[in-house]
């Protein structure tokens, strides 16, 4: 069960905090080291393989190098046969330049194998060593030598010591014959460069301790890095079965076309006591790992608790009371941000409360502007009837035709219905506003509305043709002949397109940038106070900033403004039902 104390706590996350790793690093360092192993074993093997080949190679170098020396279509390679007749003819000329023959022979086979050594011919049937590059030992017998296979045309011996005089150094050799003069068989001998066979079994080549051991095709080792265990010449019947390992190797096998094989023998020893040196060093690092945690925990403890109870009895002094200041005192980089941001909360706090009590009051100040608001329009409403019946009874007809259009102009401006009605109705309310503009103003000035019949029923945003017509009788038209075109239409793209055009005086740019601009108390006396600014905010809130209010005007040449109303996709919905009348 999960403790309820900090301090428990601590320590218990602390130690975790230190075991896990702990624990992780133990399993990845394990994983890692049988990783380096299998890496090992697979580096042995590719290294083997290696060793393996380029011995095979070495024998073919071998191989190659003898073959030159053999008499091919009744020639012998070396001029060895034209070199014995010069010498049974006494023509000592043919014997001297025959001599230089074979001698460059050997000169070009030794410079065109770098990795050969010594080379000479051998008569065995008298025993006798001719044309020889090294000064050779007196005891050459290559059937004492140890063969490491047997091809029938010639023999490849070794490891063995080196014939040359004075070394000591083990070599691989080839004896193959290559001519038979008076009966007699000539050999050719050829072994590897003194070095050569100590690089092919490098041990360091490995990475980890190893041995080489290089066997025949019965099992019998040529080669021993470990003489004690393997001594050369044994007889080994455990590698003819590629045996795993024993008490002190793990054996890794390449075998040759021509049977004999290298084995790499990797001491256990060496992964071993590393895994246990590993194991020992580990388990103390856990321990002292460990007990500096729980140190860490107490005094981390100790850090945290004690500015923790004082955070806690500032809480409590603030829940009392909400004024209350924070005491001054040196605390810790993180806790002093805490603090600070608790008092930082407790200020907004306190600005919330003061408003949600001026917020509160607001409220009920609109409420009674509210209801002022809803009272005002039916009292104008009934006070309009009034008027508009004493009229009618003493029959004063202007009166009751003027009080009549009134009366529909302002129920349709002050309706409280939505703000998206039909151009039909928006039609209809601008002709109620032009015919109270015919009876304030003193001449006579020419309103023409042209409306297309399938516009009709289009949505449109509540007051945008009068502000527009409006505005052509406040900015100038003439005294004697003046004219608004009002035409809706469709247009293409799906667009319904309203068209405000007078022949007044026209206005500079000066005062179309004033247009748009909030309306003023002098623009609100010719009209009911609905701006061009009103409309260019509806259309735009409406249909996007693409739509706004388009306006074009010269000075003497009067003024177009234009309306575009998408009808396709961002149309407006269908008002519902119609006005409702008071």
């Amino acid at each position: 069960m999960w403790p309820s104390s900090l301090k428990a706590r601590l320590t218990i996350v602390i130690l975790l905090s230190s075991a896990i790793p702990l624990l992780l690093i133990g399993i990845i360092s394990s994983y890692a080291i049988d990783n380096v192993e299998s890496n090992v074993r697979d580096g042995v093997i590719s290294t083997l393989k290696q060793v393996r080949i380029d011995t095979e190679k070495t024998l073919e170098m071998l191989d190659f190098a003898s073959r030159q020396f053999v008499t091919i279509n009744g020639t012998v390679g070396g001029g060895l046969r034209e070199l014995f007749e010069a010498e049974r003819n006494n023509t000592y000329f043919e014997f001297f330049r025959e001599t230089n023959k074979v001698r460059e022979r050997f000169t070009l086979v030794g410079f065109t194998n770098p990795n050969v050594g010594v080379m000479f011919y051998h008569m065995p049937d008298q025993d006798k060593i001719m044309f020889e590059n090294r000064t050779i030992g007196t005891d050459f017998q290559p059937d004492r030598m140890p063969m490491l296979t047997d091809r029938k045309v010639y023999q490849n011996f070794g490891p063995h010591p080196t014939v040359s005089q004075g070394q000591d150094a083990l070599v691989l050799s080839i004896y193959r014959e290559v001519e038979q003069i008076d009966s007699k068989p000539v050999y050719i001998y050829i072994e590897t460069h003194l070095d050569l066979l100590k690089e092919l079994f490098r041990r360091d080549k490995y990475g980890v301790d190893t041995i080489h051991i290089l066997t025949d095709a019965a099992g019998q080792v040529m080669y021993s890095d470990d003489r004690e265990r393997y001594p050369t010449g044994s007889l080994q019947p455990r590698f003819l079965k590629e045996a795993a390992s024993d008490d002190h190797y793990d054996f890794y096998y390449e075998k040759s076309r021509q049977g004999w094989q290298v084995i790499a023998g990797v001491h256990k020893a060496g992964f071993n006591q590393a895994k246990t040196g590993w194991t020992i060093r580990y388990a103390l690092v856990g321990i002292f790992t460990l007990a500096v945690s729980l140190l860490l925990g107490w005094a981390i403890w100790r850090t945290v608790y004690r500015p923790l109870i004082q955070f806690s009895r500032e809480i409590k002094a603030m829940g009392t009371n909400i004024h209350h200041e924070l005491s001054d005192q040196d605390r810790m980089a993180e806790f002093n941000v805490l603090f600070v941001q608790f008092d930082q909360m407790r200020r907004q706090v306190l600005e919330l409360f003061l408003e949600v009590e001026r917020k509160e009051r607001r409220k009920q100040e609109l409420e009674v502007e509210k209801l002022l608001v809803q009272i005002n329009p039916h009292f104008l409403h009934n006070t309009l009837n009034t008027i508009q019946w004493l009229a009618r009874m003493q029959g004063n007809d202007d009166i009751d035709k003027l009080v009549s259009v009134f009366t529909r102009v302002l129920h349709y401006n002050l309706g409280k219905e939505g703000g998206i009605v039909k151009i039909k109705e928006e039609v209809q309310a601008l002709e109620d506003y032009v015919s109270l503009q015919r009876i304030r103003y003193d001449y006579e000035f020419d309103v023409r509305i042209i409306v297309t019949a399938e516009t009709l029923e289009v949505p449109i945003p509540r007051f945008v043709l009068q502000p527009l017509v409006e505005n052509a009788l406040y900015h100038g038209l003439r005294d004697e002949g003046g004219m608004i075109e009002v035409h809706i239409r469709h247009s293409r793209n799906d667009m319904v397109e309203v068209t405000v055009r007078d022949n007044g005086a026209g206005m500079s740019e000066e005062t179309k940038a004033r247009l748009l601009l909030p309306d003023t108390g002098e623009r609100r006396k010719s009209g009911l106070g609905i701006g061009l600014r009103f409309v260019d905010r509806m259309m735009k809130m409406h249909y996007g900033e693409a739509f706004g209010l388009q306006v074009e005007s010269e000075l003497g040449e009067g003024t177009t403004m234009r309306l575009r109303i998408p009808t396709g996709e961002g149309k407006l919905e269908q008002p519902q039902g119609g006005e409702q009348h008071d």
